[in-house]
């Protein structure tokens, strides 16, 4: 909320809509990469958890084994794998709207090796 007020001012109508939509539970709250959140870790994961407690959509993203055990009962965790080359071609062409921009920027990403397609963590 205080983060809300601070971006889009509490008279806004946008700060109004969205409050809205999280009091009446039509909104879907995105924390990612929660643990880079350094220091503040137990804090951010603290606030996830009283927002799930209150029946709110969250959705946190995080690396594997990098959250607090205590908390982890109350999430499903899913893991996200590598696109097949196929997907990756198709996902290419539909974002860059042709087939010639697609395979260029795969060739690129490819050269790239390793340095492109894997967390760098």
């Amino acid at each position: 909320e205080r983060y809300l007020a601070m971006v889009h001012g509490v008279s806004s109508t946008t700060y109004i809509m969205l409050m809205q939509a999280l009091y009446s539970r039509r909104a879907i709250v995105i924390y990612d990469s929660v643990d880079e959140a350094g220091p503040m870790i137990d804090t951010v994961v603290a606030h996830v958890v009283e927002l799930a407690n209150q029946n709110h959509r969250v959705v946190c993203s995080a690396r594997l084994g990098m959250l607090p055990k205590n908390t982890m009962w109350m999430f499903q965790q899913l893991e996200v794998c590598p696109l097949s080359q196929r997907t990756q071609l198709w996902e290419a062409e539909r974002r860059l709207g042709s087939a010639s921009k697609a395979s260029s920027f795969l060739e690129w990403a490819n050269r790239l090796g390793s340095d492109f397609t894997e967390d760098p963590r």
